[in-house]
């Protein structure tokens, strides 16, 4: 599998009144022909499962089977356990992490490490190699250029990016951002997008995870969040005290053209949005 154009959908929505009235079907039909116009080849977009009264489309029909690529979730780490209890809207949830909230860390700043720092433009492009390094070992990923990923890490106010020097050399990196979101309450989260590093400096991993939920912390963030697409140790998110969250969307890949099989279980390097 070579280098394909593509895009990545959000949302498809349609107002409840309206709903009975294919609209969903013409919009997707509009998107489709649209993006063949641009000669684009792929889709990619997520549909949540997680609820009954979700409205996304499932795999049931013989013809949308092979879009539908693996069930897919995230790992999930607590940083403000009392106010997560009071936001969540599982009150299952609500009420585990308030009788294990003593036992949650809560994030801080280490020791002082002069090798961890904030992303500086100067960085771009040994940001640029060392994810190029990192996508190798994906079957699926992005394809980033300078541009696309100067937008990413430091592209908007909501962007935050930590880096590992080591004697000038970029070897680690971690971007996420901060959102609002609504539960019971409204109340910020934190989405990593991007956790790399180069084989031999595994290490400095753990040092720059805490760093990133320690600011998220100090930010406000009541949860991080981190999806699940094989692109990060297990080991390093279990000692972070990252749990896995079951599958609850289904990875959608529409191909345009020619369809492209990807196993399973290959490891992606994509994004949730």
């Amino acid at each position: 599998l070579g280098p394909v154009t593509g895009s990545q959908w959000s949302w498809l929505s349609i107002h409840p009144d309206y709903r009975g009235l294919q609209l969903a079907k013409k919009l997707n039909q509009f998107r489709i022909e649209l993006l063949r116009e641009l000669k684009q080849e792929l889709i990619i977009s997520y549909r949540y499962v997680g609820s009954k009264v979700s409205q996304a489309e499932r795999p049931k029909k013989r013809l949308t089977q092979h879009k539908f690529h693996s069930k897919i979730g995230f790992w999930s780490r607590v940083l403000h356990p009392q106010k997560f209890s009071r936001w969540h809207v599982n009150s299952l949830e609500r009420n585990l992490v308030w009788m294990t909230s003593p036992f949650i860390p809560q994030p801080k700043y280490s020791v002082p490490d002069a090798d961890i720092t904030r992303f500086d433009p100067t960085y771009l492009s040994q940001a640029l190699s060392l994810i190029q390094e990192a996508k190798s070992q994906s079957t699926l990923c992005i394809a980033w250029s300078e541009k696309t990923l100067q937008n990413q890490l430091a592209g908007s106010p909501l962007a935050q990016t930590w880096v590992v020097l080591k004697q000038n050399q970029l070897t680690a990196l971690i971007n996420f951002h901060i959102l609002e979101f609504q539960g019971l309450t409204t109340e910020k989260v934190a989405v990593i997008d991007l956790l790399v590093c180069l084989p031999e400096h595994k290490s400095a991993l753990n040092l720059l995870m805490k760093q990133a939920m320690a600011s998220m912390y100090e930010e406000g963030a009541i949860l991080a969040l981190k999806l699940r697409c094989g692109d990060t140790s297990s080991s390093l998110m279990l000692q972070q005290h990252f749990l896995p969250l079951p599958a609850d969307s289904y990875l959608v890949l529409d191909w345009l053209n020619q369809h492209v099989s990807i196993p399973k279980n290959s490891r992606l390097q994509i994004l949730w949005r």
